[in-house]
């Protein structure tokens, strides 16, 4: 499973301190999750479909949004933002799936076995993912974009005011999924 970590960008102002979140409009997934937590975090989430992503940015319909470093450069969202905070808000793991009947069809040690790889092939990605991220990063800062690191401090903050969250969603997520998450 693909684990990297998702960043807020912005055209008005960067993240420095929680503080930035007050007031901040920004695109979200659709996700109760993670809209709770802008939330939590003293922004405005608004659901925006992806691909009106880049138009709400750039029109100013929102004022950030959130997502990987390398969906920002891969949608070419640069062009119409100036900020990426490296808020590593949230890590969203990427799954690998299959077909239950396909799966089950399989008998019991070839449906091990592909547990075993698919497993390693998650860590694999998310390897050659974080690898990249600095590539990803100067490709983004040469495109124009000022990135900013957030400190310790400011992130132990983030993780403080989401926390509440936890209880609400844990019981649905399970103690094995969750463990993704921390």
């Amino acid at each position: 499973m693909i684990r990297t970590p998702r960043n807020v960008y912005s055209s008005t102002h960067p993240i420095k301190s929680i503080e930035d979140f007050n007031g901040m409009v920004i695109r979200t997934m659709d996700t109760k999750p993670v809209m709770t937590a802008f939330e939590l975090l003293k922004a405005t989430p608004v659901f925006i479909s992806g691909t009106e992503r880049y138009m709400a940015l750039q029109t100013g319909v929102v004022d950030a949004a959130e997502n990987s470093s390398s969906e920002i450069l891969v949608k070419k969202e640069y062009e119409v933002t100036k900020y990426l905070s490296l808020t590593e808000h949230m890590i969203v793991p990427n799954p690998i799936y299959v077909s239950a009947d396909w799966f089950y069809s399989l008998t019991e040690e070839e449906q091990a076995l592909v547990r075993e790889v698919g497993y390693e092939a998650g860590l694999l990605g998310t390897q050659y993912e974080l690898e990249g991220l600095e590539e990803t990063e100067a490709a983004l800062a040469e495109a124009g974009m000022e990135i900013n690191t957030l400190d310790e401090e400011t992130k132990a903050a983030i993780r403080a005011a989401v926390e509440p969250m936890y209880e609400d969603y844990f019981d649905q997520i399970g103690e094995e999924v969750w463990s993704y998450f921390l």
